[in-house]
């Protein structure tokens, strides 16, 4: 019998976190499915793994690529080996809810089409493994059947950071075989390798809002402490290696030995001139720094260099929807009241959020929704912005 759904894991350096995703499709209340773990060509334990557990599932199949080729090739390699009727490419660092193909079934049982989208919930944790904040992203069950209704409904689905992504959806296999839909090989890491210096720019996101900061890891190149007092932001926060997404662009070309700072400021979808030009000005003093650049520069070099235990995380502890008494970067006192959360019903106040230490506020609550352990504010202890 046809599987359902065919589920693709591309697979490549992911030894600390295949088995739990393994584990959580194969503990799905809805049972026909398939999986195909796509080993690219992995160099630690990931491919070994997932081929002792498919020694105990028939639903699981390896496919080994004999060199390695990314992780397009990788999801290509997925559409033509897979028989379901609907795949999805679920990431191997990911996991899910045992009830989700269930759900995903049932909506198709509605309504049959080439794709279904899902919600998900992003957690982070701290390096000794205590969770440091999540929050969920949920969207409403509506059916497009055209592209116009759709098209009405892009902008807010990419703000919610659904759309872009290919680890959210199932798609109707058939489908994208008849339109010959494939993955594109994108050629990023070629182009930046030999860099003296790559910067990663980048707003926060739709939750948050960030003061403008260079993130360095704890490990960090010697070239890019020096340089990255340079960037004029208002700080930079120097954080375990062990809290950078291995997946991201910045964790790669680390790797690869090739210097990378990530800036962050503002929040996602909303332009601020003010910290466009702070970013800017600093591209071009790391430019003069290095002397690609001629001209004149300003901005500040003398930036403050904070450390993970001078940073205090506040996350509420009740749902509701969070009203802040503060603005970023204001000053705080150990026991002031930086905001409330609300019941949107009653009125009522559930929670007092209470700032943990005297400092300054870098980090502070956008988007006003939040559920138990939301990440509302991050306080930098003392005074160093």
């Amino acid at each position: 019998m046809r599987p359902v759904f065919s589920v693709v894991m591309p697979t490549y350096g992911v030894e600390k976190y295949i088995e739990k995703a393994i584990r959580s499709v194969q503990a799905q209340t809805f049972e026909n499915w398939e999986l195909l773990v796509i080993d690219d060509c992995t160099c630690d334990q990931s491919a070994e793994i997932a081929c002792e557990i498919a020694k105990t599932d028939s639903r699981i199949r390896i496919v080994h690529h004999e060199i390695n080729q990314g992780l397009s090739a990788a999801r290509n390699t997925g559409i033509q080996e897979a028989v379901g009727e609907y795949i999805w490419f679920m990431d191997p660092d990911d996991w899910v809810e045992p009830e989700l193909m269930q759900a995903v079934a049932a909506s198709l049982e509605k309504n049959r089409a080439e794709m279904v989208l899902f919600g998900l919930q992003e957690e982070y944790y701290a390096p000794d493994g205590h969770l440091q904040y999540s929050h969920p992203i949920s969207p409403t069950e509506q059916y497009f059947t055209t592209q116009e209704t759709l098209r009405k409904e892009f902008i807010r689905l990419e703000q919610q950071t659904l759309y872009g992504y290919a680890w959210n959806k199932f798609y109707n296999l058939d489908y994208l075989r008849s339109q010959n839909l494939w993955y594109t090989d994108v050629k990023l890491i070629e182009d930046i390798k030999g860099a003296s210096c790559c910067i990663d720019i980048h707003s926060s996101n739709i939750f948050l809002q960030e003061v403008p900061q260079v993130r360095l890891n704890n490990d960090y190149d010697e070239t890019l402490l020096h340089l990255s007092k340079y960037m004029n932001t208002d700080l930079v926060w120097i954080h375990p290696s062990q809290t950078v997404n291995e997946g991201s662009l910045a964790f790669t070309l680390n790797q690869m030995g090739i210097p990378t700072m990530v800036t962050e400021s503002g929040a996602a979808f909303r332009i601020r001139y003010e910290y466009c030009r702070q970013i800017i000005d600093g591209i071009f003093s790391v430019m003069a720094e290095l002397g690609i650049w001629k001209g004149k520069v300003q901005g500040k070099t003398k930036v403050p260099f904070i450390h993970e235990d001078q940073i205090f995380y506040l996350n509420c502890e009740s749902s509701g929807l969070f009203v802040s008494y503060k603005r970023l970067k204001d000053p705080v006192k150990k026991g002031e009241i930086i905001g409330i959360v609300q019941n949107p019903l009653m009125g009522a106040t559930e929670e007092e959020v209470v700032a943990p230490t005297d400092g300054i506020l870098m980090t502070l609550r956008e988007h006003p929704s939040v559920t138990e352990g939301s990440l509302v504010a991050r306080v930098i202890g003392g005074n160093a912005l």
